[in-house]
């Protein structure tokens, strides 16, 4: 009779990485027979439903498979995935994209009513108000649509879980000041390389695109994350930049309908189906992009990464320096 406990060990074993025959000798040396073991052995290898246990087993949540992973899949493939988990979760991840619409709609509607009830007399003092609260009015709906982002990622990652609206928003909240930071970060950094002859901020935004994946699975933070998303692209940059056009290329097929009823003027039904566009793509190619860097992820086997030194960190802050100061100019420009 085949002993339970030793395909139990097996399974262990080999999800862990040991040999079929390093199994086996450990086995007899804890006290096993040599006939006990050879066949729970020769049951277990010689059952296709056994044998790809460890496949079964390895599978994330997304079905990757980090053993069989040795190529970045096609871009069908990949939207095919996202749609098909979409699909599943359709109400949370439109009503995480929603929440921040009805959100700003609102505090844009108090701002625009402060403005009509304030004294309209042009003074200095009103003119400082007017700048600060439109200030802090483009701060507060910037937090709130990177708190969306941030909870569109926690909403896909903890999928199996089935979490909500709020849960995610929640989870969010954890890392939402750490995302912030990354992304302001990245944010002079590719704009100081678009500034460069362009060619390089584009580079900068494809090499950084994963990372608040990177923040999300990995704990790690501003230029760390920012980094660590480059060693997941680099070797792979066409292949990464192709299925990132081809989801572009997806978008903007969703976008045709905006433009045919802004052809026939009608505002009112064009912001309709706009919004309801957005609940489409928003979480549709956030679901995409984790697919790319889960799929890029078991392609490099669980990276190891150090923390950049403050040499090879250097380079891109001289870059966003140079954004920092381009948008100080065009601040200046516009007042």
């Amino acid at each position: 009779m085949i002993n339970q406990k030793i395909i139990d060990y097996i399974k262990k074993s080999l999800k862990q990485g040991a040999e079929k025959e390093e199994i086996r000798e450990a086995l007899i040396s804890e006290g096993w027979s040599e006939k006990e073991v050879d066949e729970a052995m020769d049951y277990f290898f010689n059952f296709d439903k056994q044998r790809s246990f460890v496949d079964e087993e390895n599978k994330d949540s997304f079905g990757i498979n980090s053993a069989d992973v040795s190529s970045l899949p096609k871009g069908k493939e990949l939207l095919s995935q996202a749609w098909s988990l979409y699909k599943q979760r359709i109400l949370t991840f439109a009503g995480i994209v929603a929440l921040p619409a009805l959100l700003s709609l609102l505090i844009i509607g108090l701002f625009v009513g402060g403005l009509l009830m304030v004294n309209p007399s042009p003074n200095l003092i009103n003119f400082i108000v007017l700048i600060i609260t439109f200030i802090s009015v483009l701060l507060i709906l910037g937090i709130i649509s990177l708190w969306s982002q941030l909870a569109l990622v926690y909403a896909i990652k903890d999928s199996s879980e089935g979490i909500g609206i709020i849960e995610s928003y929640r989870r969010a909240a954890q890392k939402l000041f750490s995302f912030i930071w990354m992304s302001i970060i990245s944010g002079f950094i590719i704009l100081g390389g678009f500034f460069l002859l362009v060619i390089p901020g584009i580079l900068f935004a494809i090499w950084f695109s994963l990372a608040v994946f990177v923040l999300v699975m990995e704990d790690l933070k501003g230029m760390d994350a920012l980094l660590k998303s480059k060693e997941y692209i680099k070797g792979r940059f066409r292949s990464v930049f192709l299925r990132f056009l081809y989801i572009g290329c997806v978008s903007f097929l969703f976008l045709l309908p905006v433009f045919f009823f802004e052809s026939l003027d009608l505002p009112l039904l064009e912001d309709v189906v706009e919004f309801i566009i957005a609940l489409i793509v928003g979480p549709l190619s956030m679901i995409y992009y984790f697919l790319v860097y889960k799929n890029l992820r078991a392609l490099k086997k669980e990276l190891p990464f150090s923390s950049p030194t403050l040499g090879q960190k250097l380079p891109y802050l001289v870059i966003g320096v140079v954004g920092i100061l381009i948008m100080v100019g065009i601040f200046f420009t516009i007042l």
